[in-house]
């Protein structure tokens, strides 16, 4: 079965109080109507710290958007090259067959693995899987193709890594609340996991099953429009019901597919997509409240780190929630298409 050989996380060295970026929006944001009221986000968001690449004053300057993706480049490079040499931990990079890219706050062609190569000598014959435009689920995404790969090649090791550098997407002079919610929410940070075959017998958590679908008629939920200016986001205030009214049968016949139910559950790696989805995670799945506790520390120390969240968040179960062997944890986002993203691990 493939497992998780390693998970690590990297983020930049600007970590900023959520007060402080408030009152940086105050006076940015001051022409948007009830301005006062609508800070209040900034107090609801259940968000503490967020880290960027660049002080604050980076994103208050005028900076068009081919020199913020420059900057995306060259931060992406070096984060990513921190979180690899972490994920080894001490293995030789060749050890890497594949590598899985995944991102949506950033454009490179040719893409982050080239790069890799030439900055810290991924071999030269490496399968390369890029994903671009999955956005919050892209992270649970890469590991049901991780997974494929590993027990197609029993003796591959690849690399997920996960890039979401959501503060050089941030738009200058839009003064809608759109902008103001993401502000108020998004943060910048890199996974890492390594997922080997089955025949290279690693101790770790092994992935069991994976699914995606996608929602009809959902396209205008979330996404990017692409304008001279850069990436403008597309957030619609009806995610939530998405959650409601669609997720709970979707696990339900992805659990069922595998003969499994919802009792069988003991951790819940869900993104930590903002206060209201994990709410709607709670109430639909009839959760206590610690079982979301993952989602809401990495949500509090971190944001929401687009693709990324949600590795962050098995990290932390792994590393804190001290699963039993044979326990089982069900991985979930959602994100643009409209689309729910599935994976089943057990510890």
């Amino acid at each position: 079965m493939p497992c998780i050989a390693s998970l690590t996380t990297a983020v930049p060295q600007f970590r900023l109080p959520q007060a402080k970026i408030k009152e940086m929006s105050q006076a940015y944001f001051q022409e948007i109507p009830r301005i006062e009221l609508l800070l209040q986000i900034f107090d609801n968001a259940e968000v503490e710290f967020r880290h960027f690449c660049f002080p604050p004053d980076y994103y208050l300057a005028s900076r068009d958007f081919e020199q913020r993706n420059k900057d995306f480049l060259e931060q992406a490079v070096a984060l990513s090259s921190q979180a690899i040499q972490q994920a080894l931990a001490g293995d030789p990079i060749d050890s890497i067959n594949h590598v899985i890219y995944v991102t949506t706050t950033g454009v490179m062609t040719p893409s982050l693995e080239a790069h890799l190569y030439n900055r810290i000598g991924l071999r030269a014959n490496i399968r390369r899987s890029p994903i671009f435009g999955i956005g919050c689920a892209g992270g649970v995404n890469a590991l049901a193709h991780a997974r494929d790969f590993a027990l197609a090649y029993p003796q591959s090791r690849t690399l997920i890594l996960c890039v979401e550098l959501c503060g050089q997407t941030f738009q200058k002079g839009d003064f809608s609340p759109r902008n103001l919610v993401a502000t108020s929410l998004f943060g910048d940070g890199v996974a890492a996991l390594m997922v080997d075959g089955a025949e290279k017998e690693t101790k770790g958590p092994q992935i069991l099953a994976a699914h995606s679908e996608l929602i009809p008629d959902s396209l205008d939920v979330m996404g990017w429009d692409v304008t001279s200016n850069g990436l403008e986001l597309i957030l619609s205030p009806e995610v939530a019901r998405y959650v409601h009214d669609y997720l709970p049968q979707i696990v339900d016949r992805f659990l069922k597919s595998e003969q499994m139910e919802l009792s069988d559950i003991e951790y819940c790696i869900f993104h930590p997509g903002g206060p209201k989805i994990l709410s709607a995670y709670q109430e639909v799945f009839q959760l206590p409240p610690e079982a979301l506790r993952f989602s809401r520390h990495v949500l509090r120390c971190y944001g929401n780190v687009s693709s990324a969240s949600v590795l962050f968040v098995l990290k932390d179960a792994i590393d804190h929630g001290h699963p039993a062997e044979g326990q089982i944890g069900l991985v979930a986002a959602m994100g643009p298409g409209f689309a729910a993203e599935l994976a089943l691990v057990r510890f």
